[in-house]
């Protein structure tokens, strides 16, 4: 659930084979609208930590291709979005 502004939630794929789970969608509120962000695809994966993965993915906004990074903190369970200098970030209950 999204309780105040700048925070994002991830729809995410999760499977036995897979170490590390998918990004498919992502949820942020700005200026009290809900915006709901797509994956296209998914560019690079890498290991920060034994802990922090993070993910180079690419999504259409506005009709416009944008790259930005997705982080998932394993440990803690919550997804981290840098996009355009903002950080946000949402804890999963």
């Amino acid at each position: 659930m999204i309780e105040r502004e700048g925070q994002v939630e991830v729809i995410a794929y999760f499977s036995k084979e897979q170490d590390e789970p998918i990004p498919l969608k992502v949820r942020l509120v700005e200026n009290e609208e809900r915006i709901v962000i797509k994956v296209e695809y998914v560019e690079d994966i890498k290991y920060i930590t034994a802990d922090l993965i993070s993910y180079i993915c690419t999504s259409i906004i506005n009709g416009v291709e944008k790259r930005y990074e997705l982080a998932y903190h394993q440990r803690e369970m919550y997804w981290s979005l840098i996009m355009r200098g903002q950080f946000l970030r949402q804890r999963l209950p």
